[in-house]
């Protein structure tokens, strides 16, 4: 199937604005995006005379005419957002290989978001948008898979396995490691190589499914907007969320996994753009709360830490005060 693809496949680019297709119809062959962001245009009710983004698709998705008639029928057209590479697919290895396996994925993808908790109150075609702009990452047993103090890019759907979230204790988050935040995952994985980095004190334990990065993020947008009505307040305007400079949420603790893994990153522009008000609001919440939690289950994981070297430590002066006078003795 791969050297069918490779040997079938057309490699182009397309400069900013460029129109992809004008109508399913239209979309003769599926589109694996290799670089840049694509807007998709549809006409939704009530107003369906004016074309509205329906969604923005990212580095690795693939559309075809089938996975955009599943996703939402009005779409019509395709937008470049920047200068974008992408792969033309040969339609009939697509057709015959391809496509089913597609669209289950898809299909199991939106089940698993709407069957959430916090997100089974959204409507079917939000939480198809989502299952469409997310990305898949798989890792084996015992890697870092979020690092404490890396960039939050958005929710991860935690899809299969389980893994152990930790806590770097205070005298090692400096000393053992570079002070500096990670800003990718190579570099994540390059530090965890150099150094030999150490699990830290785990408080708690995760299976799928469910939602990880909730406390930071949302976090992260509330202080965001105190920030975004403060200036607005001044500047007489309204601002987004995303768009204000320097928005970022790092992650407050690291997560290991204990199985392999199977997550989905939904990106905060997706979550922004998708999720009704309510939800949003019903998430701020949580992540308070879970804020709280997680703060009171990290100052017990340190106390009973530092109370373990505090006993380590007698126990290390006991045994060489029991030395000295065994040696005084003979002498």
């Amino acid at each position: 199937v791969h050297a069918a693809l490779c040997k079938e496949m057309q490699i182009l680019q397309a400069e900013h604005g460029a129109q992809l297709f004008n109508g399913l119809r239209s979309l003769h062959a599926p589109i694996l995006l290799l670089d840049g962001h694509l807007a998709l245009l549809g006409f939704q009710p009530p107003d369906v005379c004016k074309a509205t983004e329906i969604l923005r698709i990212g580095k690795g998705e693939c559309i075809s005419a089938p996975s955009l008639t599943w996703l939402q029928p009005a779409i019509f057209t395709a937008i470049a957002q920047s200068t974008i590479r992408y792969a033309q697919l040969p339609p009939a290895v697509y057709d015959r290989v391809i496509k089913m396996p597609h669209l289950l994925m898809l299909t199991r993808r939106a089940k698993l978001i709407q069957s959430l908790p916090l997100l089974n109150s959204c409507e079917g075609l939000v939480c198809r948008a989502l299952a469409q702009a997310a990305s898949a990452e798989r890792h084996r047993p015992n890697t870092l898979v979020l690092e404490e103090g890396c960039t939050c890019a958005g929710l991860h759907l935690l899809v299969e396995g389980t893994v152990e979230v930790t806590v770097t204790p205070p005298e090692t988050s400096r000393t053992a490691y570079a002070s500096r935040p990670a800003s990718s995952k190579a570099e994540a994985s390059s530090r965890l190589r150099s150094s030999q980095r150490p699990r830290g004190l785990t408080f708690a334990h995760v299976h799928s499914p469910e939602l990880l990065g909730v406390i930071d993020l949302l976090g992260a947008l509330v202080e965001r907007g105190r920030v975004a009505h403060d200036m607005d307040s001044s500047a007489g305007k309204t601002s987004k969320l995303i768009e204000l400079p320097d928005f970022a949420a790092a992650h407050g603790a690291n997560v290991w996994s204990i199985t392999a893994v199977t997550l989905l990153l939904i990106p905060t522009s997706t979550l922004l753009h998708y999720l009704p008000i309510d939800v949003l609001q019903r998430l701020a919440i949580v992540a308070y709360d879970r804020g709280v939690v997680r703060a009171a289950l990290c100052d017990e994981c340190l106390v009973r830490h530092e109370r373990a070297i505090r006993q380590e430590q007698l126990r290390l002066n006991a045994t060489n005060m029991q030395a000295s006078g065994l040696t005084e003795g003979r002498t």
